[in-house]
């Protein structure tokens, strides 16, 4: 699998304050029993294991028994961490003070100078949406040059040209924090400048965070200000935010949002008031630098001062010996979806809705699948076909949505996200339709909350944003039953697939069959069962090994769908080990189409299936398009 590594540097001056600062928070704790007297970054990779980038002790990693250190000794060169992301691949990427290491499979390797790093001197590290992982250090860009903005006497810490943090929307624009020149958008093509002038508290950004209702929110040397995607509001002392640098922030599984004000401690906004926790909360002198929840809910912060976590009140001071907390929930973020897979939901209310749902797990357990059915209260069939799966680089759960043609709305596409905490889970999502009841394109900031008692039983709360915070549309409660309600049957239009999915009526509804060969030379035999999905009109693949006598063993699920707005066919493709493919896809002729498709891994995928061939064949490619390299050559026959 090809890995791509582009290296961004932001050229800035590094004075020496930063060793002296270092030796100065080390004196905190003589004792030597903190993990470290100064934790710049706290990070949980896919396996649950728990990373702490220290400013002077390497990095440490706590596995849920034993906490252990990683310098020179063990290959990794740096001894101050700055940042730390994970790949699709499994690999951790450190941003350091000797530059980028990568750690894969046991394995450190360090890149420097005679790898394209004009400095050592590492800063920052981030990884955007195709897997390209950015890096930034003292000196210079590799790239492309920041602009800089038209700022009278810029006030930075050490120069304007230093960039604090990297952020990539949803569009795919990158934002720029720099050191008293404002903010940078780069769309791909050109960047524009966002200073104090545009709405900014200050020209100084210091961090950048996106939360669950997709709005941005920025922290300076003079403040908290949050981008809704169209205006800039700034929060003062007089909403209840101290006054001070805001340092660094982060959204909990809850949604409220936890900011780190330099002197004054920590912050939670509720999305309607701040709180503050006094530095007298537990934190003694520490500055807040890292804040960080865990996938089992737990709230960590790497300090000037050591490591703590939130218990609800106070904090606590986490040292080598602990308390450290339970941490088996980590490593599977989707086992709370264990209570919605047996048997099935129903709904009935006096408003006249009928509605059940069922779920199944995906490939490996690393997704699940629920369909839903029903009529609303004028008697219309509802149907939604809905995606829930394990996204590591971002740590969260990715939620995927499609519903039927509405009469004045059309079809439906939702993308979001959801978390769980114990009995309760919050989703926030973006509603695309093909229509509104004006006739245009609608576009719709939505949200969901489920409140179980027990396993039997929940509530489902839906929302929506219309400019003025979210309120809610409709609360259904939902009861499992063991008996199955009888799927509703399929109009005989409907049948088989239409439109543009025309081209997979030889496919639809029937078994094929191919055999492979592994890498140790013996036959595997592979089985793949094509669905037509009328309601929401969309393909659904289940791609299986296979042994004579036994079911299938899932390895991928594949959907392709058309987007309500755009019009173009997508693909999705969901696998056992928790890989996920997206791409598009393009019909050349009835029974023959091509995929062009990309990994979270950031490896890019090339197919052509053609179903006219006697037998059928399909072939894969990877590498870049003008370079590919054939993986996969086979032929499918029908399954009796």
């Amino acid at each position: 699998m090809l890995r791509t590594l582009i290296l961004s540097l932001v050229l800035l001056i590094a004075p020496a304050s930063h060793a002296l600062q270092a030796l100065a928070e080390r004196s905190l704790n003589e004792d030597g029993q903190q993990v470290s007297a100064y934790i710049r970054e706290v990070f949980q990779d896919a396996d649950g294991h728990l990373w702490l980038g220290t400013n002077g002790d390497g990095v440490a990693r706590y596995d849920g028994t034993s906490l252990d250190y990683f310098t020179g000794e063990q290959g990794f060169a740096g001894t101050a961490v700055r940042g730390i992301v994970q790949d699709d691949a499994g690999s951790l990427w450190f941003a350091t003070d000797a530059g980028v290491t990568r750690y894969t499979d046991g394995t450190f390797t360090n890149f420097t100078t005679d790898h394209g790093l004009l400095d050592t001197d590492g800063w920052k590290i981030f990884r955007d949406h195709s897997g390209t992982i950015w890096a930034s250090t003292v000196r210079g860009v590799t790239r492309f040059e920041i602009p800089r903005a038209t700022v009278e006497n810029p006030e930075s810490r050490f120069t304007p040209t230093l960039v604090w943090a990297i952020h990539e929307d949803p569009e795919g624009n990158l934002w720029f924090a720099t050191d008293g020149e404002g903010l940078r958008k780069y769309d791909g093509e050109s960047f524009t400048a966002y200073t104090i002038e545009d709405g900014l508290a200050g020209n100084n950004i210091r961090c950048i965070y996106r939360d669950r209702r997709g709005d941005i929110w920025f922290g300076s040397t003079s403040g908290l200000t949050r981008y809704d995607g169209t205006d800039f509001h700034t929060y003062t002392t007089d909403d209840g935010i101290p006054d001070g640098w805001v340092w660094t922030m982060r959204e909990d599984s809850r949604g409220d949002l936890w900011v780190s004000v330099l002197g004054t401690g920590l912050v939670r906004y509720d999305g309607d008031s701040f709180r503050t926790y006094a530095l007298t909360s537990g934190l003694g002198r520490s500055h807040v630098q890292s804040i960080y929840e865990d996938r089992a809910g737990n709230l960590w912060l790497g300090c000037s001062g050591g490591l703590y976590r939130f218990d609800g009140e106070s904090f606590i001071n986490v040292t080598k010996d602990g308390p450290w907390p339970e941490m088996s929930r980590a490593a599977d973020p989707l086992a709370a979806f264990e209570r919605l897979v047996h048997g099935e939901w129903r709904l009935g209310s006096d408003s006249g809705w009928s509605m059940f749902d069922r779920w199944q797990w995906g490939p490996g357990k690393r997704s699940i699948i629920n369909q839903t059915y029903g009529t609303d209260n004028e008697g219309d069939p509802w149907r939604v076909l809905s995606l829930y799966y394990h996204d590591p680089p971002q740590n969260h759960i990715a939620m995927f949505s499609m519903h039927r043609d509405i009469p004045g709305i059309g079809r439906g596409l939702s993308e979001g996200t959801i978390s769980f905490d114990g009995d309760t889970a919050d989703g926030v999502f973006d509603l695309q339709q093909s229509a509104s009841p004006t006739g245009n394109a609608a576009h719709r900031k939505m949200a969901l909350k489920w409140s179980f008692t027990g396993n039997e039983h929940y509530i489902n709360t839906l929302l929506e944003d219309a400019g003025r915070g979210f309120a809610t549309l409709a609360e259904w409660k939902r009861v499992r039953s063991d008996e199955l309600t009888p799927l509703p049957p399929v109009a005989e239009a409907d049948a088989k697939p239409s439109g543009p999915f025309a081209a997979f009526t030889p496919l639809a509804g029937r078994h094929w069959d191919s055999t492979l060969e592994s890498p140790s030379g013996e036959a595997v035999r592979i089985r793949t069962h094509v669905e037509w999905i009328p309601y929401v009109q969309a393909i659904r693949a289940r791609i299986g090994t296979h042994a004579e006598g036994q079911e299938p063993t899932a390895v991928l699920e594949a959907f392709v769908y058309r987007h309500p707005v755009a019009g173009t066919l997508h693909a999705l493709v969901l696998s056992s080990d928790g890989t996920v493919y997206k791409g598009s896809l393009t019909i050349i002729e009835s029974g023959s189409m091509q995929f062009a498709m990309e990994s979270s891994a950031a490896a890019r995928f090339f197919a052509d299936i053609n179903f006219n061939d006697t037998p059928p064949r399909a072939r894969i490619w990877s590498g870049p398009e003008t370079d590919r390299t054939l993986l996969l050559d086979t032929q499918f026959r029908k399954h009796p």
